[in-house]
């Protein structure tokens, strides 16, 4: 009942339908089961496969493209795959792709899988996308890494990080790394544990791998270090000469520059750097070109600032500028400075001092040996003893007096200053000095006879002394023969009173003088004679 018409389309798969076989004239039948089976290949959907660009990064890779058959199968049995760069090809199994299969679209390219099964040729069509991930792009080459050997032992310690920058330019989310083989960059084991501290001798090749984070593509390569002699210099310094800390007073400090251990000569104008408690305050260069064994001397005064404490320290050090780095490769790079501990030091005051008077000698003014206080000073004759006419000049040691044995007041009175000095500090103190009318020098004779010795009656301490004064001069009969004051000047021998010699050089011979200085403390006149000879 009921037979099946035929085409019959199935409604499961598999599925199993009964057959009848009647003979016609008996009529007699048989039954059996048929199975109706549908082949119908179903490709899976297969991940991209992803290569690694590699230099030049071209966007082009060799893909092994069986390694997507898995995907593809999708576990049916009795199937191949087949790979093709047409759809057209893939539909009509032309073509083959043979793997590896190098991509002829740079970066990204879509082909086409065949999964066909292997009784009925039943096929079926997907697509796969080959994509290539450009490697890391590495400087080439790599700039080789040199060290001087300075201790001469051989090998150096080597900081490969120090690469970094140069290698990987501006890449970033990458990770390199060192090795000593290539074969060991490439598979990516034993890479070396310390590269920031690498011990090697002589000439060596480095290679790197750089990675990328999250691509996995890496790219190598190589450089050289190698351990050299370089000749180079060592740049000490020391402190010679004592150093004595004064307030108001710089100090000075004599150095030496030396290149005892080096293997090159030390340039000029290597700086030279000096610290007060850290803090710098004076900076100077070396002069001329330093020999190996060789050394420079020099010194330099340094402004101490005001609010230096009484215990300080000084530190030198060469080949720095000023911010603790130099400019100069030295053998030794840590043994550049020298410090000294210094106290401010005292010398004891100078006692009081008595002032100083001379005679007028005319204006208030009087020549002066200021070193006659000197014994009273000091009689240490290390000790420096220096005038001045001001207190500020004295404690700068500005502008001394240097004619201290004759020196002119240019006031009445006046205040010196002397500075005391030696090594250890200076201390400063003052005295007066002043003028006093004396009592006058009246000469015994004069000559005026016009041969400009001795041609007036030069009394001394008289003029711009005693404005007042009045000289009267007798001949030895009491006859006034002259009358002078202070506008006068000094009698030159004519006769301005009398009537015989007047307005007339007197004659050769004996006078009679009366000089009243009119002044109180020498109420009395002084009267002598005075001899005129020509």
């Amino acid at each position: 009942m009921s037979p099946l018409s035929s085409p019959y389309t199935n409604t499961i798969n598999p599925e199993l339908i009964w057959a009848r076989v009647e003979d016609d004239i008996a009529g007699c039948y048989g039954t059996f089961v048929i199975e109706l089976n549908v082949i119908s290949p179903l490709a899976g959907t297969p991940t991209p496969l992803i290569e690694c660009d590699q230099t030049p990064n071209d966007g082009i890779a060799d893909f092994n493209l069986t390694e997507a058959d898995t995907d593809i199968i999708n576990g049916q049995t009795n199937n191949f795959v087949t790979y093709h760069e047409t759809l057209a090809q893939a539909e009509a199994g032309t073509d083959a792709l043979v793997s590896p299969y190098t991509n002829t679209v740079p970066n990204i390219q879509t082909i086409f899988a065949r999964l066909e099964e292997d009784v009925l040729g039943c096929y079926d069509v997907t697509q796969l996308v080959l994509q290539v991930d450009p490697a890391p792009s590495i400087t080439d080459p790599i700039s080789d890494y040199q060290l001087c050997d300075n201790d001469g032992d051989g090998s150096e310690t080597f900081d490969l990080t120090s690469k970094y920058d140069e290698i990987v330019n501006t890449l970033t989310d990458v990770t390199l790394t060192y090795y000593n083989t290539e074969a060991d960059a490439n598979a990516d084991t034993n890479a070396i544990v310390t590269p920031s501290a690498y011990i090697s001798s002589g000439t060596e090749t480095i290679w790197v791998r750089l990675s990328d984070n999250f691509t996995q593509c890496y790219t190598i390569g190589n450089f050289q270090i190698e351990t050299i002699f370089c000749p180079l210099p060592d740049a000490t310094v020391s402190i010679n000469n004592d150093l004595y800390a004064c307030r108001d007073r710089d100090l000075i400090i004599e150095y030496r520059v030396n290149n005892i251990d080096g293997t090159a000569i030390l340039p000029a104008f290597t700086p030279i750097s000096f610290y007060l408690d850290e803090i710098l305050v004076a900076q100077t260069q070396t002069l001329n070109d330093i020999p190996i064994n060789g050394n420079e001397t020099n010194s330099i005064e340094i402004n101490l600032p005001i609010n230096t404490p009484n215990l300080f320290e000084i530190l030198v050090r060469v080949d720095d500028l000023g911010f603790s780095e130099g400019i100069i490769e030295e053998l030794d790079e840590l043994n550049n400075e020298y410090s000294v501990s210094i106290e401010f030091g005292t010398i004891p005051p100078i006692l009081p001092l008595s002032n100083l008077i001379e005679c007028d000698e005319g204006n208030e003014s009087a020549n002066f040996n200021l070193t006659q206080q000197n014994n009273s000073i000091s009689t240490n004759t290390n000790d420096i003893i220096t005038f001045y006419v001001s207190e500020e000049d004295a404690n700068l040691n500005e502008n001394e007096i240097t004619d201290t044995g004759n020196y002119q007041n240019t006031s009445n009175p006046q205040t010196i200053f002397i500075r005391l000095e030696n090594e250890i500090c200076f201390t400063t103190s003052s005295f007066e000095i002043e003028t006093e009318n004396c009592i006058p020098f009246i000469p015994e004779g004069f000559s005026p006879n016009n041969d400009n010795i001795n041609d007036v009656f030069e009394i001394d301490h008289l003029l711009n002394v005693y404005l007042d004064f009045e000289l009267k001069i007798f001949s030895r009969y009491g006859n006034i023969i002259y009358k002078g004051t202070h506008e006068d000047g000094f009698w030159d021998g004519i006769s301005n009173e009398g009537i015989t010699l007047k307005h007339q050089l007197v004659p050769t011979g004996v006078y009679i003088y009366v000089l009243q200085l009119n002044d109180y403390r020498y109420p009395d006149s002084f009267i002598g004679t005075v001899y005129i000879n020509y």
